[in-house]
């Protein structure tokens, strides 16, 4: 083999391995979030699904006797089109801004902030819920958010996200959640993906306070 045959394999192996890191490489598309247009989403969202549980309701009191519960079927209509892994943290922001506490805990696995709960002596959960959330937003003092979604093999969607928390002093802190997926079962047997947070607030809290 000569010398440059010898350059020219060399030089195209490493294209060909430049261009298998790229590709297997994981990414992250990050996206500053619009966290007035978060929030009206979300309550455009709750405000939709409360409007089908109220007919749902009303339309089983009156088919009394007769009514098939297996024929009753989840809300699935969405407000805004967004990947699971966006939606859960919209709700997770909107709870943490409007200092809400039944929605910011809801976007939690129930054993996850069940046990963030019981952490501390306080007996009042309200309160530790409470406290939690004022730590995370450092007082109410986010001014904003930037969005990362950890990309896998071939661009795949993960069960991972980094969220930049930019506070008013000026500060910013870097956050890791990861997620697990619940399914919803429709009649169809059609299944929809639908994220909690499996990482513990407290694990939230150090990320943020060790900056």
């Amino acid at each position: 083999m000569t010398k440059k045959s010898f350059l020219i394999m060399i030089g195209s192996t490493l294209t060909l391995l430049c261009v298998v890191y790229f590709i297997f490489l994981p990414s992250q598309k990050e996206a500053p979030m619009d966290l007035k247009a978060t929030q009206e989403q979300v309550a455009a969202q709750i405000e939709s699904d409360n409007e089908y549980t109220e007919k749902t309701i009303e339309w089983a009191t009156e088919q009394k006797e007769n009514l098939d519960v297996g024929f009753i079927e989840p809300h699935t209509e969405k407000v805004n089109d967004v990947s699971p892994q966006r939606d859960v943290v919209n709700y997770f922001i909107t709870g943490i801004l409007k200092q809400d506490v039944e929605l910011f805990m809801s976007t939690f696995q129930t054993e996850t902030i069940s046990s963030d709960l019981f952490k501390v002596e306080e007996t009042d959960k309200q309160k530790v819920a409470q406290d939690i959330i004022n730590r995370i937003s450092k007082n109410n003092s986010i001014k904003g958010v930037n969005f990362k979604e950890k990309k896998g093999v071939f661009g795949g969607e993960t069960n991972e996200v980094k969220l930049e928390f930019q506070y008013k002093d000026g500060k910013s802190s870097l956050v890791t959640l990861s997620l697990e997926s619940i399914e919803e079962a429709h009649s169809d047997h059609a299944h929809d993906d639908i994220l909690v947070i499996t990482t513990s607030s407290w694990d939230i809290i150090k990320q943020i306070e060790k900056e």
